[in-house]
């Protein structure tokens, strides 16, 4: 199931590239319907895949994450299915479903927030550029499965309202953060909470579903390629990172 998904999704982005950017979006989603080594996304050491009770079916489940932010992100075998050149790609959208199950204290007054990340290339987080858009509140503890879209018009030359960036691009234009980690998006996470806020470490009992990116959109053709904004060169990885 899971090749067939992969390969649907190259067909149907070649077919995009044959017929000169016609808008065909295609959504992938991450349904956790295979083993833990064989997702595109997890939650940390202790996650497992559960059979039944997601939304519907197989669910990643992670019963015990003691942790003042829970996170999804991207990992490998193929973590360029959520990642890789937004603009190219026509990157419209992605999104996440969750279930707080229970939290040993207050979860608190907390979004679910999406974050895209481009590696610095040297290895340390703190030279990585993170780009970050807050959600909807988490679903309340035993409330059931909530879902979270978040709008990512990845061929725009700037920064759309309500995003943000921080980390080694926290000082840069908003324009150019944007345009820089939209070209070479490296990892995306769903926080659970908002990464640049302070929280207590609670034990979770949480669980994710339906990771989500729809791409396609003709408007990314004419546009990734046109005036790149200006950022100096000290502050970019170097041609091989």
């Amino acid at each position: 199931m899971r090749t067939r998904d992969v390969m649907l999704l190259i067909a149907l982005s070649a077919l995009v590239s044959v017929l000169g950017w016609a808008e065909v979006l295609t959504t992938f989603t991450e349904n956790f319907e295979g083993t833990l080594q064989d997702v595109y996304c997890r939650s940390g050491s202790g996650n497992e895949i559960v059979a039944a009770g997601g939304n519907p079916g197989a669910f990643l489940h992670n019963p015990a994450a003691v942790t003042p932010l829970p996170v999804l992100a991207t990992v490998s075998p193929v973590p360029w299915i959520f990642t890789g050149d937004f603009r190219i790609l026509g990157v419209t959208d992605l999104g996440i479903d969750v279930n707080v199950f229970a939290v040993s204290g207050e979860a608190g007054d907390r979004p679910v927030s999406l974050g895209l990340i481009r590696y610095g290339g040297t290895g340390d987080p703190a030279d990585d550029c993170d780009l970050l858009l807050p959600g909807k509140e988490i679903p309340r503890p035993g409330s059931g499965w909530k879902s979270y879209n978040f709008r990512v018009p990845a061929w725009k030359p700037a920064m759309p309202a309500h995003w943000s960036a921080y980390g080694a691009c926290a000082s840069w234009p908003r324009d150019t953060a944007w345009y820089q980690v939209m070209q070479r998006v490296s990892e995306a996470r769903f926080y659970i909470g908002d990464p640049r806020a302070s929280y207590s470490t609670e034990s979770w009992d949480i669980g994710f579903d339906n990771a989500r990116v729809t791409r396609g959109k003709s408007d990314a053709g004419p546009t990734f390629a046109i005036g790149e904004p200006a950022v100096p060169v000290s502050a970019l990885p170097g041609p091989t990172d």
